[in-house]
This record gives C-alpha cells, sequence and structure tokens, in this order.
C-alpha cells in the first residue's frame, strides 16, 4: 500500500523546499569573472534584439602589475553591443569617463587591449558579408609584382602565400584566416602556429573568420563567427591566441 503524506505535511513541505531552493540559486557561482559580468549588465539594459555571449575567462595579456585593473568601455544599442578592456592603475566603474582618452594620454590606462561583441543584421546575407568582410581575398594594385603561391601549414591544410606582399590566406574547417605581416615576407612560421591553435582549441562551430595584422607593438587579432543573422567578434590587440581563446570560451549570457 502506498502511503501518502497528508495535504498539510505536502504544503509545510513545499514551504520549506521554496527558500532553500532561491537560497542555493542565489548562492550559485557566476561562471562569467567580474569585470566581465559589470560590464554585460550594462549592455544587456541597451542590446535588445541580440543574443548575448560573453566570455567565462577574461584573458587580454599580462597586467602592467598586480595592483592593476581591467576597466571596460561599453557601448550598445538596439541590435548590438561592444565591450573594450584597458588596464587601469585603480578600479574604476563600467564607462568610466577616465577610461580610454587615447593611448598614454593621462596615466590613468594604458589603452585598449581586448574585448568582445555582437551584432545581429537584418539579413542572413548581410550577415555573412560582414563576415567575410573580416578576412577578405588581398586586393593588390594592377600590375603588381607579387604572386601567390601554396604552402602547406598543416597536415590538410594549404595556404595561399602572397610573396611579395606579406600576406597568407586560407581555409580551415569552417574558418578563413588572413595573416598580413608587417615587411613583404610571409609569416609562415606564425601562420603554422595559428593553423594548430585552430584545429586545437574548441572555438564556436560556425562559419569563422580570422584576421590577424603583424604591428610593431603586437598581432592585432579579430576573431568572427556568425550565427544566424548574428556576428559575434573576439578580438586582441597584442597576441592571436588570447584572441582565439577569448573566442574558445564564449558562452550565453543569462
Amino acid at each position: 500500500m502506498v502511503r501518502r503524506l497528508p495535504v498539510l505535511a505536502l504544503v509545510a513541505a513545499c514551504l520549506v523546499a521554496g527558500p532553500i531552493a532561491a537560497a542555493q540559486a542565489r548562492r550559485a557561482p557566476s561562471p562569467f569573472p567580474a569585470a566581465v559580468a559589470a560590464a554585460m549588465k550594462v549592455a544587456a539594459a541597451s542590446a535588445r534584439g541580440v543574443a548575448l555571449v560573453a566570455p567565462t575567462d577574461l584573458e587580454v595579456g599580462i597586467a602592467p602589475s598586480r595592483t592593476w585593473h581591467l576597466g571596460a568601455l561599453v557601448t550598445a544599442k538596439a541590435g548590438s553591443y561592444d565591450v573594450a578592456y584597458e588596464w587601469t592603475y585603480v578600479a574604476l566603474p563600467v564607462n568610466s569617463p577616465r577610461l580610454y582618452q587615447g593611448k598614454y594620454a593621462n596615466l590613468t590606462a594604458l589603452g585598449i587591449v581586448g574585448g568582445f561583441g555582437g551584432r545581429t543584421y537584418p539579413t542572413v546575407a548581410k550577415a555573412e558579408a560582414a563576415l567575410a568582410a573580416v578576412a577578405p581575398v588581398p586586393s593588390l594594385p594592377a600590375g603588381s609584382a607579387s604572386k601567390h603561391v601554396a604552402k602547406t601549414l598543416a597536415p590538410g591544410v594549404r595556404a595561399q602565400v602572397w610573396v611579395h606582399a606579406g600576406t597568407v590566406l586560407w581555409h580551415q574547417g569552417e574558418a578563413t584566416v588572413l595573416l598580413t605581416s608587417p615587411g613583404l615576407t610571409p609569416d609562415l612560421a606564425t601562420s603554422r602556429q595559428v593553423a594548430r591553435w585552430l584545429t586545437s582549441l574548441p572555438l564556436p562551430r560556425a562559419p569563422l573568420a580570422l584576421d590577424v595584422d603583424e604591428g610593431g607593438d603586437g598581432q592585432h587579432t579579430t576573431v568572427a563567427w556568425r550565427v544566424g543573422r548574428t556576428v559575434y567578434t573576439a578580438w586582441n590587440y597584442h597576441a592571436a591566441v588570447l584572441a582565439l581563446r577569448m573566442a574558445a570560451r564564449m558562452r550565453p549570457w543569462r
């Protein structure tokens, strides 16, 4: 015979379980770092019509010292949001007027180092065009002496290398990659490293574009991927691997 609890006992159990469950939910740790959570709360207030994602680990580079903080600049409106970070020597709130005033303009910060965001387009075709523009086929002047040759970067990965333009372009799975060097010599060593990262990191399973522009102060890198009509980005001004790691750690914001 099945034993049934009296109705009053069931009601009492529910009343007790409710507050306990609520308390447990409140204590559940957020998967997002504090600097990400603070920025996303600001973004969520204005970014209507776009599914928000954010990184569960904020690795943008080595801090100038242990006492420095990450300051966030957030731009958000209907259909889009962008979050940019810079190192600051004092803790500053999101969108503080003391943030980015030009690199080295004062002693508050050291300039933008990386960030992430997303934008929803009216149609899939426009989103596809925006993604393709991140890593376009190089456009060389008419009559240019530069030519492209095929090079192997990894097993099964062949790249087009523009010999006299310092440019390497290749397709790897759903990714299109464009790497540009400041000189005339293509950087095949970095290209091969990027090809390995694309294989080893758990990047979004979606059409993806990667642009690496090697400058005197680092690898200015943008990773973009398309989900339906939305194009998301993760970027870093100094290291390609940091932009790729951020893209790999993107999760839905709740």
